[in-house]
């Protein structure tokens, strides 16, 4: 029902944007005052009027699907021109990566994003890195594309056409403004924060690029324990900044490493750790976080900790990201296992990812979550050692 709901908001509010946007561009290009176009819309007939706002929501919708497309191929070509390799390429819930030396298409989303580009950074010391241009480039592209669509009202004389330009060119200018303006948004840094960052944080740049090596790698099949320990490494204490996505990203890898080499104590400590400061974390990494808490926390005997934290709202969470993310398979497999004591449940939830293995985007990943729902089933003595 709240999926309906969502689904009847956006078209009232989509309806409500192009009517909005369709009314601007009549009155900017005309010699009609509001008061007298008021006057004429309220003689249009009713069929008329829903086939204007109809054109002009499609129009909308369409123009959204090109800007995001056009956003995320502007961050591929900037990040490729400055040195930057291909790594993956997501518009909505499809993702275009390179597999076995082949392209493929694979399904994943993640929460409150319309696509991404990942590149990988090019070898060179940080220093000589970019990190302007490879961010820059998606409001670029839609500011180029919007420029085009104004330069193009001059040169089309259809009404429909027109109103078409017009509303696409200004979704091009909310999505630059949206990207390009420095701010959070829901705790995450837009492009335009990213790049002010990026600029004087040499311990931020570092984390985007170790971030940007790791996603790479995992999509390539790579486990976290394979890689290179440095690369997990961040300020401790008061100079560590828990605001900072692109660290915080970092050291929650650095749990999924330690966990992956098979010390879950010390994972399970720094879990909680990034959760005593949840209140300067942005949401999703505190989902995050809690899963992987519920996790450590059965696997470490603390079942009442797993309980405290498995909420509704972390039910809803999991329950949303399970299909593209083999960890919340893991989480569930543990809370069969270890807290509603259903060792056939875990066994269907493990066999049910192994079978779908090769489904999955973030390769690297899966072969963890099954190496670790294994060791969960086979138990304690027969695990791996520590790091």
């Amino acid at each position: 029902m709240k999926q309906v709901l969502k689904i009847i908001g956006s078209l009232i509010i989509g309806a409500a944007l192009g009517f909005g946007i369709s009314t601007l561009f009549i009155i900017l290009t005309t010699d009609l005052t509001f008061e007298e176009f008021i006057r004429k819309f309220g003689n249009v007939e009713l069929l008329e009027m829903g086939g204007v706002i109809l054109f002009s929501v499609l129009s909308f919708l369409v123009a959204i699907v090109v800007h995001v497309l056009f956003h995320e191929g502007g961050h591929l070509i900037a990040g490729l021109l400055t040195g930057y390799r291909f790594v993956s390429f997501r518009i909505f819930n499809f993702t275009l990566l390179k597999s076995g030396g082949k392209l493929c298409i694979k399904r994943f989303k993640i929460a409150g994003t319309g696509g991404q580009c990942l590149l990988a950074p090019p070898e060179k010391p940080l220093e000589q890195i970019d990190a302007v241009w490879y961010n820059a480039g998606g409001f670029l592209a839609n500011l180029l594309l919007s420029g085009g669509a104004l330069c193009g009202l001059f040169f089309v004389g259809g009404p429909l056409a027109k109103t078409f330009l017009f509303i696409f060119a200004l979704t091009g200018i909310f999505f630059a403004l949206l990207n390009g303006i420095p701010f959070k948004v829901g705790g995450m840094p837009n492009d335009g924060y990213n790049m002010k960052m990026l600029r004087h944080n040499l311990e931020s740049k570092k984390a985007m690029c170790t971030q940007l090596s790791v996603n790479a790698l995992v999509q390539e099949g790579v486990r976290p324990n394979a890689m290179p320990s440095e690369w997990f490494t961040t300020p401790q204490g008061d100079d560590f900044n828990w605001k900072d996505p692109l660290q915080l990203s970092i050291r929650l890898m650095e749990a999924s490493y330690i966990m992956d080499c098979g010390d879950m104590e010390k994972s399970h400590q720094m879990l909680e750790e990034a959760y005593s400061h949840k209140e300067s974390i942005a949401p999703l990494f505190v989902n995050e976080i809690v899963c992987e808490l519920i996790y450590t926390s059965l696997a470490t005997g603390l079942t009442e900790r797993a309980r405290e934290l498995y909420t509704k709202e972390i039910q809803t969470y999991i329950s949303q990201h399970r299909k593209v993310m083999s960890s919340k398979e893991r989480v569930m497999f543990a809370i069969k296992l270890l807290m509603e004591g259903d060792p056939a449940g875990a066994r269907e939830i493990m066999d049910s990812v192994s079978s779908r293995q090769n489904e999955y985007l973030m390769q690297g990943e899966v072969k963890m979550d099954l190496s670790l729902m294994e060791q969960l089933i086979l138990g304690p003595s027969q695990k791996s050692g520590g790091i």
